[in-house]
């Protein structure tokens, strides 16, 4: 999330897997016109609520598209979870 000039960014020791990756920055993310989250699993509400609610130590938090729209999609174990 560190990377802001450059649209991609190699990702080469991940502790999630996959471990290699590319990875689209927060720049290009947010020049989008539009993203999407998508979101699946009780597990997750806590996470889903907390970048809803703004918690910029999220990643997924920082993805504000400037000219855009953000959409969310989540199955009902997650909507539940949000309440």
């Amino acid at each position: 999330m560190e990377v802001k000039d450059h649209a991609v960014a190699a990702v080469l020791s991940s502790v999630k897997p996959p471990a290699e990756r590319v990875t689209l920055t927060l720049p290009i993310l947010n020049a989008a016109r539009n993203v999407a989250f998508v979101v699946t699993g009780a597990e997750k509400a806590a996470i889903v609520k907390r970048v809803i609610d703004g918690d910029d130590s999220l990643p997924a938090a920082m993805v504000r598209p400037t000219d855009g729209r953000l959409y969310w999609v989540m199955d009902e174990q997650v909507s539940r979870g949000l309440n």
